[in-house]
């Protein structure tokens, strides 16, 4: 075992395994299922494009990767942290039912905290108005930020899942974007 470690050099990292929260495990037990809220910010002012859930297929240990031919899965979370609506799977657009043959229902734990810490956090970077976060909930409670996406931050996979993410910068159609630069 060291001999192994010792054939890294330096370019490793040793980490405690994340344990997920039971109520995410409930859909796939193997792979770290996470939340990917997406921001935009424009000036001092942060806004939640929106959010899904990310489950990785069976076998597979993290969100995006299918094992076997299973593709992942995600699904829309609403302003109040519920899950609703079909699962999609973003590789070949197919929608579902279920997640993996869990029914889609229950609301996310600690919701309102992990949209205001992924407020908090996009406020710290000046350089990248649109950034997609993936939290996770581990079995202690803890939310913890796995990565955050500034290059490719999923829109397309928000908008699959949530409709258009510039929706709630809207007015019957009438973009308020310009309107909030200015200010």
């Amino acid at each position: 075992y060291n001999s192994y470690l010792i054939s890294f050099g330096s370019n490793y990292i040793v980490q405690k395994p994340l344990m997920q929260h039971k109520e995410l495990s409930k859909f796939n037990s193997t792979s770290v299922n996470v939340l990917r809220v997406t921001t935009l910010r424009i000036k001092e002012t942060v806004y939640v494009l929106g959010t899904i859930f990310r489950v990785g297929a069976p076998g597979a240990f993290c969100d995006h990767n299918g094992f076997e031919n299973l593709k992942p899965r995600i699904v829309r979370v609403d302003e109040n942290g519920n899950l609703v609506g079909k699962a999609l799977s973003p590789d070949d657009c197919k929608i579902y039912d279920d997640i993996f043959g869990v029914k889609i229902s229950g609301k996310i734990p600690h919701y309102k905290e992990i949209i205001e810490k992924t407020k908090e956090m996009a406020l710290q970077f000046g350089n990248h108005g649109i950034v997609g976060w993936d939290i996770m909930i581990d079995d202690e409670d803890r939310i913890i930020c796995i990565e955050f996406n500034s290059n490719a931050p999923g829109m397309t996979q928000t908008q699959m899942a949530c409709g258009p993410v510039f929706a709630n910068l809207t007015d019957n159609g009438t973009p308020l974007l310009d309107e909030i630069i200015k200010n």
